[in-house]
């Protein structure tokens, strides 16, 4: 067991505790300045503290005989004393140090934005919970609405459905009896006679309105396309066109001529034209009409996704109708398969405008020609 030195020192001074030298000056301080007044000599104020040596250390007893360790009751005194506590006046600080010191000016800004944003989400959540009691109530009032409308519903399939009365003749079978059918018929011929040629004028008025109002409509219309197609009264009497006009439309299966005629009966200038610029389009990808735009400076050409000659099958088949037909070994021949193929890589911008305008001019010469093969 560990046998603890138990001696209280001659001045009660530990020897092992060492004071920090402004705690040793500020007590030596004290000390002269109690010895002065007790003396009664004037006080006089501190000048440099003088550093106090501290004491020697006592003689080391000589070491004892090895003991095996022990564990202690209560822990070994610490090398280093405790910081002194700080006094009332160092614990409240003032003011003045208050906004001197940056820290707390960080703490007062952070604070304050604080309170601002906290005001904010409160406002925030307050006008939410407002506009959430604004729609359970009209909610609850939909609801009843709801509940009225059903309620009305039902009372009115409860209702046994009255058949509606047949309309009633203008003469009756007692006006027969009573008239006459001789004296009746008379009297609905002389009527007939009376307002017929009124109705033809009426009539003969609204056939003429019909027409006038079609003519207008067509000129507007040729107006329109005119400045849209300037040339689209030489290109209505091209044979190629008329030919392109006779062609089925890989998307709708109608052929050329019917939607631009009906595109034409309703007067849609729009419509109209566009078949003329396709029409156009196609013949200048096909090479047969050159491009009046100016030129431009060549450009790589872009390679197709889907190459056009993977799409026909080599060379020549008969076409899907049985009919035989002779087609030069020169052109290619699609499958039916092919359109769907060729569509779908257009939606997915495989091709460049100018290319999938000369597939589709193709397969349309295609299917005219008989190239086209089942598959």
């Amino acid at each position: 067991m560990v046998e603890f030195n138990t001696t209280v020192p001659k001045d009660r001074i530990d020897p092992h505790v060492k004071l920090p030298t402004s705690i040793a000056n500020a007590s030596a301080a004290i000390d002269a300045f109690y010895a002065a007044q007790a003396e009664g000599r004037p006080v006089e104020p501190p000048g440099v503290p003088v550093p106090i040596e501290p004491p020697a250390p006592p003689p080391q007893p000589e070491p004892a005989p090895p003991q095996p360790p022990a564990q202690p009751d209560h822990p070994p005194p610490l090398d280093h004393p405790a910081p002194p506590e700080p006094t009332p006046d160092e614990l409240v600080p003032t003011p003045q140090q208050i906004q001197g010191d940056e820290w707390a000016n960080r703490y007062n800004a952070m604070r304050g934005r604080l309170g601002a944003e906290t005001k904010k989400f409160n406002a925030a959540i307050a006008t939410k919970d407002q506009q959430i009691l604004d729609l359970h109530s009209k909610l609850s009032q939909l609801s009843d609405e709801v509940v009225k409308s059903n309620q009305l519903l039902s009372q009115i399939n409860r209702q046994p459905q009255q058949p509606q009365e047949p309309a009633k003749p203008l003469i009756t079978d007692e006006d027969l009896e009573r008239h006459g059918a001789d004296t009746v018929d008379f009297v609905q011929r002389a009527a007939w006679a009376a307002v017929s040629p009124e109705l033809q004028r009426v009539h003969d008025e609204n056939a003429k309105l019909q027409q006038e109002l079609s003519r207008s409509r067509k000129a507007a219309m040729n107006a329109d396309l005119t400045r849209e197609v300037p040339n689209w009264r030489e290109i209505n009497t091209d044979k190629r066109f008329l030919q392109w006009l006779r062609k089925p439309n890989i998307y709708t299966g109608r052929t050329n001529k019917e939607m631009l005629n009906e595109a034409a009966n309703s007067a849609d200038a729009q419509r109209v034209a566009a078949f003329f610029k396709g029409f156009l389009s196609e013949e200048k990808v096909t090479g047969h009409q050159p491009d009046p735009a100016a030129p431009v400076p060549p450009v790589a050409p872009r390679k197709a996704a889907v190459d056009l000659a993977s799409l026909a099958a080599p060379g020549s088949g008969k076409p899907a109708s049985g009919t035989d037909m002779y087609v030069p070994p020169s052109k290619p021949v699609y499958k039916q398969s092919d359109f769907e193929r060729v569509r779908r890589a257009k939606a997915k911008g495989q091709y460049t405008a100018q290319q999938a305008l000369a597939i589709e001019a193709d397969m349309h010469a295609a299917t005219l020609e008989g190239r086209i093969i089942k598959g």
